[in-house]
């Protein structure tokens, strides 16, 4: 992950193709992910520093956790699509798409099957409620009734 964020980095920086966008939108976009990184870390501080493997005894659930359960791994995506951005980069976009997003979210996966490992039956009831990079949105509830209608029909 880090490596593939290193490789997009110096690719933007000689990259001379240029897509058309402001880049003053791609420093936003670094901006929002910069905050939502320390936002996250704030929440579970010495959690962060380490491998994969989780080193905290309780489960966070709460602030940026309690609306996706990888918000660290979000605010890379975001960073790196910001610096994309930022430099007009369109080999940027693509290692972006292609290397840093897939290894962000495999790295995310492996994460989680630890966190299962470790917390168990919490685990399973977060993972329920929590979406996994994007917040879960309430959908919307159908009585019994409805659904054996439904059935029926």
């Amino acid at each position: 992950m880090a490596l593939c964020f290193t490789a997009n980095v110096i690719v933007c920086l000689y990259d001379r193709n240029s897509i058309p966008i402001q880049k003053e939108a791609g420093i936003l976009v670094f901006a929002i992910g910069s905050a939502l990184f320390i936002y996250s870390i704030f929440y579970i501080r010495t959690g962060f520093f380490g491998e994969t493997e989780p080193k905290l005894k309780n489960l966070v659930t709460k602030g940026p956790y309690g609306l996706c359960r990888h918000p660290i791994y979000l605010s890379f995506i975001v960073m790196t699509l910001g610096i994309d951005l930022a430099t007009r980069s369109i080999i940027g976009l693509v290692l972006t798409f292609a290397l840093s997003i897939p290894s962000t979210v495999n790295r995310a996966i492996v994460e989680e099957r630890l966190l299962k490992a470790k917390f168990g039956e919490s685990w399973l009831n977060y993972a329920r409620e929590v979406g996994f990079m994007f917040p879960k949105f309430p959908t919307k509830t159908r009585s019994p009734e409805m659904q054996a209608d439904e059935m029926i029909s």
